[in-house]
This record gives C-alpha cells, structure tokens and sequence, in this order.
C-alpha cells in the first residue's frame, strides 16, 4: 500500500465514529480531507446492526427449459446480493454472472443487502433466473467471464448441478413429499399506459411499453381490460350473425352476391 494512504488510515476510522455519532461537521471535514488525497474506501453498514437469525427464503429456480422450486434457501439479511450469489455458486455450481435476482418484483443489484430487498422473516419470496452458459468455441472471453475452463470444455458435470438435479436433491431430502407446485400466475394488471406491468413467470416489474420480461423473456400477457374487449367483439359478431335481421349479415350477403 502506498505510505501516503497508510498514513491516512487513521482518518478513516475517526470517520466511521463521526458517521456513528451524528456529527456532520467532523463527518465533513474528514471526508473532504479523504476526497483531496483520492484515497481509495470501502463504504458498508456493520453487520451488527442487522438481525443475527438466519433466515430461510423460498426460492423458485428457472432457466430457458425447466422451473424447479420454490426451494428453501438459508440466508443472512446482512449479505449483499453479490454474497448470496457467491453461495449459490458454491452450492449449486450455477456461476454468479449467470445469476439474475428478483425480489417483490424488483431486478436486485449486486451491491445492495438482502435486506434492503425487504428480506425479514422466514418464508419471504424469491425468484432466480439463470442466464444459458455460453458454449460456442468462439466465444472465448464470455466462457472465461462465466467461469468455464477455457481448456478442457465445460466445467466437470459432478461439479454443477442442473434444476432437475436439484430438484432430485430436494425431493430425497423431504422423502415422500412431492416437490411444492408452482407459484400461479399473478393476477392480471390493468391497462395503464404509464403503469410497470408484473411478469407472469418471474414477477420482475417491467418497463410500461416493453413487450417482454428483461429478465426471464416472457411476452407481456394481455391486460384484463383488453381481453375482455376481445371477448366481446367475438361474442357481440357471433350474435350479430345469429340474427336473421342482422345489417351486417346483409351487408356481407350483398357482397357475396357481386361475385
């Protein structure tokens, strides 16, 4: 380490207490002092002030072929999303960069705490999907980014589970009970030209004129209103043609005709 920066490493501790005890001149001061020397920091709440207990979500696996889940995941409210990610990798093989976190329809960035994402209590919610592994030959930097060996082809199988595989490992771990079913579609939202739209596979709220989820891919679903507008231009032609007076009949007879 540069001895200019070690020098000022004492400042950065008399930092942290300013910020603890509230005083924003000192904070201010020694920040600016900081900011001058271009001393490079890492910046994060303690541990302590998050709850100790862990905490057991239910995750829902999917990728571009299965969904398995959802799957209970034990957790810490203090890890960032980039942590939980690194768990995952360590427990599953699925690499972080494939990873795309949903929590309460919100895409998670890797920077921010599980409990900024509202993680609190036993049974909370969450949705992963994962990205396809590169496999081209080619494509050598994304397989290396992704953590494939870039030597001997793909990573050895026993060390990466695919979702059936986890999903055998969890149906032998509760025996004869049947792997919980999968969530239901979320109800339909209505049309709203200015309104996030929920997606019916991941719940990742979307931006109003994408057409589909940025996560998962899934095309948007008609809005309720729109259905309903649809089921009733079928249902009002269907009883328009029914009718022996009907005008559109007529007018559809008198076209025949002409040819």
């Amino acid at each position: 380490m540069d001895a200019d920066f070690e020098r000022l490493r004492p400042q950065t501790v008399e930092l942290a207490k300013a910020v603890s005890a509230g005083n924003k001149v000192e904070a201010m001061t020694i920040a600016a002092l900081l900011a001058h020397s271009n001393t490079p920091l890492e910046i994060r709440p303690q541990e302590s002030i998050y709850p100790a207990q862990e905490i057991r979500i239910q995750v829902r696996f999917e990728d571009a072929q299965n969904t398995v889940g959802p799957i209970a995941l034990t957790v810490h409210s203090h890890w960032t999303v980039a942590h939980l990610k690194s768990e995952v990798f360590q427990k599953y093989g699925f690499h972080p960069l494939l990873q795309r976190w949903v929590f309460g329809g919100r895409l998670a960035k890797d920077c921010h705490s599980l409990h900024f994402y509202g993680v609190r209590t036993d049974g909370d919610h969450a949705f992963l999907y994962l990205l396809k592994v590169p496999s081209s030959s080619g494509d050598v930097a994304e397989r290396h980014n992704a953590g494939e060996p870039l030597g001997g082809g793909e990573r050895p199988r026993a060390n990466r589970m695919s979702l059936q595989d986890i999903l055998h490992v969890i149906t032998d771990q509760l025996g004869s009970m049947d792997p919980a079913p999968l969530l239901s579609n979320p109800p339909a939202i209505a049309a709203d030209a200015t309104a996030e739209w929920s997606c019916s596979a991941c719940t990742l709220l979307n931006q109003p004129r994408a057409a589909r989820c940025c996560v998962c891919d899934t095309p948007r679903q008609p809005d309720a209103p729109e259905q309903g507008r649809r089921g009733n231009s079928v249902e009002n032609f269907i009883r328009q043609m029914s009718s022996p007076t009907s005008d559109l009949q007529s007018d559809l007879l008198k076209a025949l005709y002409k040819f």
